[in-house]
């Protein structure tokens, strides 16, 4: 139950967007794409869906029930992936170490529990690592079979299902110690047997994928490449190592005790287990989305490791420190998503939805941010009309669907304000721009030099259409005139620019910056940005009063954000009056 309610968050994370959009390409079409049908980019890079199985079943759960049902399908997977590990391991429930070490893995991973097919692979990778490990320990070989189907099952649903392979490549490491040293091993399975098996799998997958996977034998490789791809490495802090700080105590104190049992597994003859929390782990020091793999593995074979027993008072001590791991990295997570289904299933901090529904109606192709691309596929894309009125971007996150130099020289090269921005815009056909704020990590990059958001807001041909917390809506005035008076786009530009928190010009009146930012904050309930960037403002100026009355706003519509912590420091850092 514990588990579920972890899970039960409005869609935050923006793949999401791009596997329900896929889905429904497919439930639309009766067919899987053979070619990227959701680009602008024309990069001739060649991709065939991989996850269609999963990216289908997304898409027929909204098309069901909408968003809401997708969130508690997921509530339901991840509640029952966690039950299932429990049961398997219930019979050491009250060893104390067993309820603190899933406490500890619960709450590094669980702000991984998201809409993506990554997630079934670990009900695949579960029912695959028990499997084995009752195999391994009983030599029960209906539980072989069972590790067999689902590994076969899993590469047909995401990539992530070479990482069931992965496990039975440590059965074959625990079977090669128990014929040269058994008494290294308390394997009480066939080698012989096992061999087989292992053969029947890769056979049945590699056979299977030829015959009936759209994308073939390439998804066995896909995953091997992800720390190749140098564009994603710096964009993307998943394919990097966890850094060092106090948000990510609990995933590295799950990585050291994972570490520390491959170490005890081996001590006490169970290679299998050591094995397999030995690589997960060296995996998840690499790359931080392994983090889940990795507990999944490591639980589900937790069970078979014979740890020392505890007194009352040690085990007392143990399950102190984890129930404070779980509470750690469940207070973490909640400081990024919001408790319960949100407005229709979606966080609408993450993502601006009505930002979408004005620019629907936009002809021509809107350059959309990569953090956004995905929510824009499911909200604006329609395979049905023609291919120019599609509402397609130039890219999404989708590693292989792309060439790297498009990401590189067309996209990022854009997005950072290229000196020919408006050549390619035309080449293009770009006509309206949904751009996400810069980000700190972005200006430190960019080295203060202005990038594509200031640029458009500069230039007297685009208009700023609306910004919310988010992002900010951009049309070319010039090539779409009827559309910004479609849009009720201001009668006058607006004096301060949402991305920079800049007045547009050092002489704009303050009067004037003070009421275009309070009109904003007022028609904009949910927003806090407009009352950010006035505190600021009033903050240079010394108007307390008006500081005093935006930081209110502030606390009131986000008390436990980031932004109330700036605003509350804007507030305090004011000169005393005496």
């Amino acid at each position: 139950m514990g588990v579920a309610l972890l899970a039960l968050f409005p869609i935050t994370n923006d793949d999401a967007g791009f596997h329900i959009a896929n889905g429904l390409w497919i439930l639309e079409n009766g067919s899987v794409p053979t070619h990227n049908p959701f680009t602008y980019a024309g990069d001739g890079a060649t991709w065939i869906q991989h996850q269609w199985l999963s990216a289908t079943l997304m898409g027929w759960l909204v098309q069901v029930g909408g968003a809401p049902l997708l969130v508690w399908a997921k509530v339901a997977l991840f509640g029952g992936l966690f039950a299932l590990l429990a049961w398997n391991g219930r019979h050491r429930l009250g060893e104390g170490w067993l309820p603190a070490l899933f406490a500890l893995a619960i709450g590094a991973s669980c702000y991984r529990f998201v809409e993506r097919p990554f997630a079934i692979t670990l009900v695949w990778m579960a029912i695959t690592a028990i499997s084995l490990e009752r195999w391994r320990s009983r030599g029960d070989q209906k539980a072989l079979w069972g590790a067999a189907l689902a590994t076969g099952l899993s590469i047909h649903f995401h990539a992530g299902g070479i990482y069931c392979i992965l496990l039975w490549f440590a059965l074959l490491g625990d079977q090669g110690v128990a014929l040269l040293r058994p008494s290294w091993s308390t394997s009480a399975c066939s080698p012989t047997v096992t061999m087989k098996a292992f053969s029947g799998v890769v056979l049945g997958v590699v056979v299977s994928l030829a015959l009936a996977a759209p994308s073939g034998l390439s998804v066995l490789t896909l995953p091997l490449g992800f720390s190749k791809h140098a564009y994603w490495n710096t964009h993307l802090g998943e394919f990097r190592p966890f850094p060092f700080h106090m948000e990510t105590a609990v995933q590295w104190a799950w990585i050291a005790a994972s570490l520390a049992l491959a170490g005890w597994s081996i001590r006490s003859r169970n290679p299998f287990a050591g094995l397999v929390c030995l690589g997960f782990g060296l995996l998840t020091v690499r790359h931080a989305r392994m983090i889940s793999p990795l507990s999944v593995a490591v639980l589900a074979v937790l069970p078979s490791i014979r740890l020392p027993r505890l007194r009352p008072v040690h085990m007392v001590a143990v399950l102190a420190m984890g129930l404070g791991a779980l509470g750690v990295g469940t207070s973490s997570h909640y400081s990024r998503v919001s408790f319960g289904l949100g407005e229709e299933g979606i966080n609408t901090s993450r993502h601006p939805i009505h930002l979408y529904k004005r620019a629907k109606e936009l002809p021509g192709e809107t350059f959309v941010s990569d953090g956004l691309a995905g929510m824009w596929l499911w909200q604006v894309f329609d395979s049905q009309q023609p291919e120019h009125e599609q509402k397609r971007v130039l890219i999404h996150n989708c590693l292989e669907c792309y060439e790297e130099s498009t990401y590189k020289d067309v996209y990022q090269a854009l997005r950072y304000g290229s000196p020919h921005w408006k050549t390619e815009f035309e080449t293009l056909g770009i006509r309206s721009a949904l751009l996400k704020h810069t980000t700190p990590g972005e200006r430190a990059r960019q080295e203060g030099k202005p990038n594509l958001r200031q640029l458009l807001f500069e230039d007297a041909g685009w208009i700023l259409v609306d910004f919310d917390d988010v992002a900010s809506l951009y049309v070319d005035g010039r090539s779409l005139p009827d559309a910004v008076t479609t849009l009720e786009t201001p009668d006058d530009p607006w004096s301060f620019d949402p991305d920079s928190w800049r007045p547009r010009a050092p002489d704009t009146p303050w009067h004037q910056l003070k009421t275009d930012l309070e009109d904003h904050a007022r028609s904009r309930p949910q927003g806090v940005r407009s009352s950010l960037i006035l505190a600021q403002l009033g903050h240079q100026i010394g108007d307390a009063s008006t500081v005093a009355e935006a930081v209110k706003r502030v606390i009131t519509r986000k008390p436990d954000g980031p932004e109330a912590t700036h605003a509350i420091n804007l507030l305090r850092s004011l000169p005393v009056r005496r």
